[in-house]
């Protein structure tokens, strides 16, 4: 969930969308953690009978980082690179095609993600994929290209935050890659207009 303004936006990930609560900010908290608070008994209830909130504790989420810097990719590329990320781009998406929403964001990642310090070789992939993305069959939307990314940099030895982010008044949905407040793959103007609801 995510409050925006008034209103309060739930991220259904089982079954793939949102609704809008409007106006909901007036009778429900929402704690950095993910816990919430409903003062008025009968509308906790119908939140729970809604599948929207449950009885039991979950475990707490962490606080999304918010975005302050985003990668440059760099202006250059090697063949070798390109090669790699075709290739995974391209295992990427049939991967991807027709799977739902919770098993893309539930798929494991490397054992033992090392390179997080290696920034110069993060911008070098991030380019090599960008640069092959126009040749990969059936490439989609953010969702299919930030999955694309994700699981590439997954087997380069990255673990970037997959974070979905939401605006309402027009509704608009998007995610992207990010390592703590770093963004991959997008940008700082595009993601700032989207309150994030959720990190994978």
């Amino acid at each position: 969930m995510a409050r925006l303004h008034e209103d309060v936006v739930v991220l259904d990930v089982q079954a793939d969308r949102y609704e809008c609560l409007v106006d909901a900010a007036a009778w429900l908290n929402i704690a950095p953690d993910g816990a919430l608070t409903v003062p008025d008994v009968d509308i906790a209830r119908q939140l729970i009978e809604a599948g929207f909130a449950t009885a039991e504790p979950r475990p707490p989420r962490s606080a999304i980082p918010v975005a302050r810097r985003e990668l440059a990719p760099l202006p250059k590329t090697r063949r070798a690179d390109r090669l790699r990320a075709f290739l995974s781009l391209s295992a990427g998406t049939a991967a991807f095609r027709g799977r739902a929403l919770k098993r893309l964001v539930d798929e494991p990642g490397p054992a033992s993600p090392g390179r997080a310090q290696d920034r110069q070789r993060l911008a070098a992939i991030t380019a090599a994929a960008r640069a092959v993305a126009p040749w990969v069959p059936f490439e989609g939307e953010c969702l299919q290209r930030a999955y694309l990314l994700r699981r590439l940099l997954r087997i380069e030895g990255w673990a970037p935050s997959w974070v979905f982010g939401v605006r309402t008044w027009p509704f608009g949905a998007h995610c992207w890659l990010q390592i703590d407040d770093l963004v991959i793959g997008d940008t700082l103007d595009r993601v700032r207009f989207y309150t994030p609801i959720m990190a994978a």
